[in-house]
């Protein structure tokens, strides 16, 4: 048996292996073109490189997936953040609550909003081209048929800004409270906090329990916060998961979807934490890249947006980029 080299340490691994999966199959014009494509995904896994944990020791990391809430010394979330107004889901529940704000909804026999609720909101969150787009692939004709919303208006319930009563949605008085709009940064923070603690990620998708996703919420904030300039796909971001929870392929059963427990989780994870998390609350935005060749799960860029900064910050970890 030869001994393991320093190129054979997992961090160097596992850009060997992304690398692997960013040329397969793909054909190079010129030698200088593989090689702006190998800098690239170097870039990419350094980003993101370093210790499994991200410089958190096993104690941080411990009161990170514990107690989130309660470390500033480690992670400070803002009580009133500004510029919040673009977030999706709180576009989402403005319009909800503007149609609240003027008459209580009756819910359906399955506790849900009204049909008409559900398209009058598509209408107004989606421009005409989108809607028109959407209303091809769903008729709108129930909560269920606009993912986006129904769990928004689940949160929001969570949150205890809007609730059901005597068979009717209705505003609570918190939540006719926070929409004052000098109170928006709250309201954001209301629904940011409901999702991180009380709303089930696992809903409605066909994955295992997985509940170090969620839990992880933090070293997800974190992942983005430390990519801010960088250009990074979401399978760097779930490698990045998997370097620091690799005990998470232990929930996952051999023949989930025909693919290997690494790969599933990895799925799940991008998902869960950037696709219904960072994107809804305004953190993130996914773009297709330019391999149009790869998985469309892979194949897309996550974009970290300005709403971060001003929403979390890290000030007592090592190696930490600027919180100002």
């Amino acid at each position: 048996m030869s001994r393991k080299t320093r190129s054979d340490t997992p961090a160097t691994g596992s850009f060997r292996q992304a690398l692997r999966d960013t040329l397969n199959g793909r054909e190079f014009a010129t030698f200088e073109e593989l090689q702006e494509v190998i800098r690239e995904q170097e870039s990419r896994h350094n980003a993101l490189a370093g210790d499994d944990r991200q410089g958190l020791s096993p104690a941080q990391m411990h009161s990170l997936l514990q107690t989130p809430f309660e470390v500033p010394e480690l992670v400070r979330f803002a009580d009133n953040p500004d510029s919040v107004g673009e977030a999706p889901m709180m576009r989402l529940f403005l319009l909800l609550a503007t149609t609240l704000q003027s008459a209580r909804l009756k819910a359906t026999t399955k506790g849900n909003l009204p049909r008409q609720t559900v398209r009058d909101t598509a209408r107004a969150y989606w421009s005409p081209a989108e809607y028109e787009h959407r209303a091809r692939l769903s008729s709108f004709s129930s909560e269920d048929d606009f993912d986006d919303l129904h769990t928004v208006r689940l949160v929001a319930q969570q949150a205890g800004l809007i609730r059901r009563y005597k068979g009717h949605f209705q505003l609570t008085r918190r939540g006719t409270g926070l929409l004052e709009p000098d109170q928006h940064g709250r309201l954001y923070m209301s629904l940011f906090r409901a999702w991180c603690e009380r709303f089930n990620w696992a809903y409605r998708d066909l994955y295992p329990e997985l509940p170090i996703v969620q839990h992880s919420f933090v070293f997800t904030l974190l992942l983005l916060r430390r990519a801010l300039d960088s250009r990074l796909r979401l399978s760097d971001y779930s490698r990045a998961f998997l370097r620091a929870f690799p005990q998470a392929t232990e929930e996952v059963e051999d023949s989930l979807f025909d693919t290997s427990r690494e790969e599933a989780v990895r799925r799940c994870y991008e998902l869960r934490a950037l696709r219904r998390f960072a994107v809804p609350c305004g953190l993130a935005r996914l773009t297709p890249s330019a391999h149009a060749d790869l998985d469309l799960l892979k194949d897309h860029q996550v974009q970290v947006l300005p709403l971060l900064r001003k929403v979390v910050r890290f000030p007592g970890l090592a190696g930490n980029r600027s919180q100002n």
